[in-house]
């Protein structure tokens, strides 16, 4: 059974109006659900991308950023909570770097928490999902700073890599690899190389899933360093 021409056409015309394509004036009493439609959005915007509103300013990011986005990608899942996939590839695309060096790759840390919170297919909602990120700020502790509303800290650019993941009760963390290998290496004074991995993930700096992901990276390093030959890895994924 096929709805009525009518409504098909009604329906279209209610989402040109809600994109901005169309006048609301074009349809009568139709103004309230553009503002509620709009507002929905932006709050999902602003909840999956917490680190943007505070950097830009609430207003600015609304009228600059989620506003325009909002007009050109209209949701395409039905989980809304996933709203917001694509924002930090739409920032690049457009030059939004110019409002700030720290947008885009803030927007891609807010990003990958975004995705790590809705696990693809298959994988399931109780495995710790791990991602690595490439930038040369210190992006947890800027994050921290803007989400907790204290000043950003001091820094100088430089390379860094950070390891952002979910544990099994779905909270977040991030930690910046070269912090992370300074850990592990402290405790290979007095562990073996499976308890230091071991006394990590105890305490959450490490997450189990990770190691597949990392371990070929240390593996290199540390035998370039002459810590750990290769021959001693434990038996884990490489």
């Amino acid at each position: 059974m096929h709805p009525p021409a009518s409504l098909v056409k009604l329906q279209e015309k209610f989402g040109k109006i809600l994109l901005g394509k169309l006048s609301p004036q074009s349809l009568t009493g139709i103004d309230i659900y553009c503002s509620t439609y709009l507002a929905r959005l932006d709050e999902v915007l602003r909840k999956n991308f917490p680190s943007l509103p505070p950097l830009v300013g609430t207003h600015h990011f609304f009228e600059t950023i989620a506003h325009p986005f909002i007009k050109k990608h209209t949701p395409n899942n039905w989980q809304l909570g996933r709203y917001g996939e694509g924002l930090t590839a739409w920032l690049k695309k457009e030059g939004f770097s110019r409002l700030s060096p720290l947008l885009i790759p803030l927007a891609e840390v807010d990003e990958a928490f975004l995705k790590i919170s809705f696990p693809m297919q298959g994988k399931g909602f109780l495995k710790g999902e791990v991602t690595i990120i490439d930038s040369p700020y210190p992006l947890i502790d800027i994050r921290k700073a803007l989400l907790s509303k204290k000043p950003l800290p001091a820094y100088e650019k430089k390379n860094r890599s950070f390891l952002l993941y979910s544990d099994q009760e779905g909270k977040f963390f991030g930690i910046e690899i070269e912090l992370l290998e300074a850990k592990l290496l402290k405790l290979l004074k007095e562990e073996s190389l499976d308890g230091a991995l071991e006394k990590l993930v105890q305490d959450r700096s490490l997450p189990l899933d990770s190691l597949e992901t990392l371990l070929p990276t240390w593996s290199s390093k540390w035998a370039r360093l002459q810590l750990i030959q290769p021959e001693k890895m434990p038996s884990l994924p490489l």
